[in-house]
């Protein structure tokens, strides 16, 4: 239950802490950054607090007592705060995209690609 409840938070951190680079790198201040900022801190919370509470109600997955992993019936709304993230992260790299550099790029993709690959490979195996 621990492993596999660091791993749902995982993914909510992530995409806050890139969101976090994003306007490091491009010291984004205006007032739509200002609106994100708030938006994507507000998400994270909520999306930690619901995996926490996942715990108590096994809204997201279960584990039985064999550590049988189970999804929950709103196991795919621990993919909405990553979902509006991403869409924001991306507004954010179009707005600025006459400051990006290959590394840039790249990072970019490794972080819309890894977690869709994680999240996509296994449902197949779930049946």
């Amino acid at each position: 239950m621990l492993n596999t409840t660091l791993y749902f938070m995982v993914l909510p951190m992530e995409c806050y802490f890139f969101y976090r680079y994003i306007t490091a790198t491009f010291k984004t201040r205006d007032r739509f950054s200002r609106t994100v900022d708030l938006v994507m801190g507000i998400g994270l919370g909520l999306s930690l607090f619901a995996v926490i509470l996942n715990i108590f109600t096994g809204i997201y997955f279960t584990v039985d007592t064999m550590g049988g992993y189970t999804r929950g019936p709103l196991y795919l709304c621990a993919y909405i705060y990553f979902i509006v993230a991403v869409f924001l992260s991306v507004w954010t790299f179009i707005r600025k995209r006459e400051e990006l550099d290959r590394n840039q790029v790249l990072a970019l993709i490794v972080f819309l690609g890894g977690p869709i690959v994680v999240a996509v490979l296994p449902n197949p195996a779930d049946g």
